[in-house]
């Protein structure tokens, strides 16, 4: 059986094929992708998942679902794959499964030190996305100004490690607020990969073999707008 994925980053738009047997207990591998500059994802992006079947000899009719990365994060390109995944399942029928970028990160990364960790993704306008574990077990999620999200986490007293693209970006600010609780290891995922959003569409598929024809996209914060609207 083979499915697509796909996903949107803070840099580009990716397209990935992959090969899974229900029959076995083995995850789902990705065999081939594709990347675009997510500049150009508004117009490239349907042109280059055509030119994708094309190469690999698949259809629409062939996959069973579309794995999709439903955020959060930036809006534009967020905007640009939950449209572009909608409208070929309201053309095609396929199933989408949404996947949680944040949760994506949290399976992905396995630190060896248990305790605390925090995945953030940049929120902009000094905002984080973010995702607090504990021992495995998610405490919070949501979006928070950094400085007030620090001062809940320096609360807490305890050692925290961050990760994701948004504890590159705010390394000064966590360093001074938690200063030796902070824990900022040397390699850590920035944001999550396809290879992840595969996967974890594909035991969603397997749970239930159930989609959606329509997405929406996980913000988890409001748009400047929303917060005037009293």
């Amino acid at each position: 059986m083979n499915f697509i994925a796909l996903q949107n980053s803070y840099d580009d738009v990716q397209i990935g094929l992959f090969k899974a047997d229900p029959s076995s207990e083995k995850p789902a591998q990705l065999i081939d992708q594709q990347s675009i500059n997510k500049i150009n994802a508004s117009k490239l992006l349907i042109s280059s998942i055509d030119q994708f079947f094309t190469r690999h000899r698949v259809t629409l009719s062939d996959i069973p679902f579309i794995a999709v990365n439903h955020g959060p994060g930036p809006f534009t390109t967020l905007r640009v794959v939950i449209a572009t995944a909608n409208g070929i399942s309201f053309a095609a029928g396929t199933p989408l499964i949404g996947v949680d970028a944040l949760q994506a990160v949290a399976h992905e990364w396995h630190p060896e030190a248990s305790g605390i960790t925090a995945i953030l993704f940049n929120g902009f306008a000094d905002d984080a996305y973010f995702l607090i574990t504990h021992n495995g077990t998610t405490l919070l999620r949501g979006c928070k100004n950094i400085d007030l999200l620090l001062h809940d986490l320096k609360q807490l007293n305890q050692p925290v490690t961050f990760i994701g693209n948004g504890a590159a970006l705010f390394k000064s600010a966590i360093i001074q607020a938690l200063g030796t609780r902070a824990i900022i290891p040397d390699s850590y995922p920035s944001y999550s990969s396809i290879e992840q959003i595969g996967i974890l569409g594909y035991a969603s598929w397997l749970s239930n073999k159930k989609g959606t024809n329509q997405l929406m996209p996980l913000y988890l914060k409001n748009h400047p707008v929303q917060n005037n609207i009293s």
